[in-house]
């Protein structure tokens, strides 16, 4: 659970396979996946399919994206919070493997949290096994 940086006010929820929203942890505004089914698909809201998730983040630079580790799927993903699409942000998802590089090159092996410098707001980094 983290502060969500889209709606002020409300935290990031990791429930099952999928991402809620939530002001008071009552009521939860589903983002993206399904709490009781996992796997891999790009897709929006409820639609999404993710693993184990492992780690989730804002964007460093933006609160209209959040990022997640998908452990199971060997990568990170990125949810626009303006229409919950979910995208392939980093890694090969669901070929797994370790390779340092940019966003664009880089390789995961299994994802397993993410952190985010709280005085710059510019660097970020994800802890592999």
């Amino acid at each position: 659970m983290i502060k969500d940086d889209f709606v002020v006010g409300n935290y990031l929820l990791v429930a099952g396979y999928a991402i809620y929203t939530t002001p008071d942890f009552v009521k939860l505004d589903l983002i993206a996946g399904d709490p009781s089914a996992s796997g891999y698909q790009i897709g929006v809201g409820s639609s999404v399919r993710f693993g184990s998730l492992t780690g989730i983040i804002t964007n460093p630079t933006s609160s209209e994206h959040i990022w997640v580790a998908d452990h199971t799927s060997a990568c990170i993903r990125s949810i626009s919070r303006r229409d919950n699409q979910s995208l392939h942000l980093t890694g090969v998802c669901e070929d797994r493997g370790v390779r340092d590089g940019s966003f664009g090159t880089a390789i995961i092996g299994y994802p397993i949290g993410m952190a985010k410098c709280q005085v710059t707001r510019q660097r970020f980094i994800f802890l592999t096994t």
